[in-house]
């Protein structure tokens, strides 16, 4: 019986084993697939050679980070019920708001109504490479931005 039981537990091991390393050769597939398709690309357009290096260097580089999840990214948030997704969404946002003076106010007066905007108007826009540019002058806005680091 505890030969039984040491096989079976030595079976799941290897198998949680292989399972990752499955996982992680998937997913650096996929990385080569997408940087083969990005220089197919670039070579099909006759991209500048210096301007296919700055472009993969920087997919390369947001392949490896270990950037922060979108909602929409996450498809088991479609489960909660809305009143949960209030509740979630006002626990993420909420601190960033809560550091200007009007959404404390806000917030003293009518917590419900700030929830509310939490839930139906607020977003994440998440790491801009530092070449990246957010606004531009002159242009017409189309939102109201918070910079958060």
């Amino acid at each position: 019986l505890l030969l039984v039981v040491g096989l079976l537990f030595c079976s799941m091991i290897v198998s949680l084993f292989s399972g990752q390393i499955m996982q992680v050769i998937i997913q650096k597939q996929d990385q080569t697939q997408r940087l083969a398709q990005l220089r197919n690309f670039l070579q099909q357009h006759r991209v500048s050679r210096q301007l296919t290096v700055k472009l993969q260097r920087q997919v390369q580089e947001r392949m490896r980070d270990n950037r922060i999840l979108e909602e929409k990214e996450v498809k088991s948030l479609a489960l909660i019920s809305r009143a949960l997704r209030m509740e979630l969404r006002a626990e993420m946002f909420q601190p960033h708001l809560l550091g200007h003076p009007l959404f404390r106010l806000w917030e003293a007066s009518d917590p419900e109504t700030l929830r509310l905007l939490c839930d139906t108007a607020l977003t994440f826009q998440h790491a801009l490479a530092a070449e990246e540019v957010f606004f531009v002058a002159g242009t017409k806005a189309d939102a109201a931005y918070t910079v958060v680091s």
